[in-house]
């Protein structure tokens, strides 16, 4: 599922419930609410949602790699990564 199909999603839920609820808002609501995940993982390094599970950041190691037009080894440094750990209610 992609950001556009879980828009729709929330948004035919919730328009029967609210006649103020339009695409729009939705899309706005779910756009601001990865945005701020977003912005809190990258200042504080993790985020939980209860019932959901918790986005971390870790730290790849650094690698060596193989070009495979050359042949040569290439050294890849570490990278920042963010991986999902789904709660147990998920699991």
């Amino acid at each position: 599922m992609n950001k556009s199909q879980l828009i729709e999603k929330i948004y035919d839920k919730l328009k029967g419930k609210y006649d103020e609820c339009t695409y729009d808002n939705c899309r706005v609501i779910i756009t601001a609410m990865f945005d701020t995940l977003k912005n809190i993982i990258e200042r504080q390094g993790s985020v939980q949602l209860r019932g959901l599970g918790t986005f971390k950041v870790v730290l790849s190691p650094p690698t060596e790699r193989i070009n495979p037009q050359t042949g040569k080894k290439i050294f890849v440094g570490s990278k920042k990564r963010v991986r999902f750990k789904a709660s147990q209610n998920l699991q």
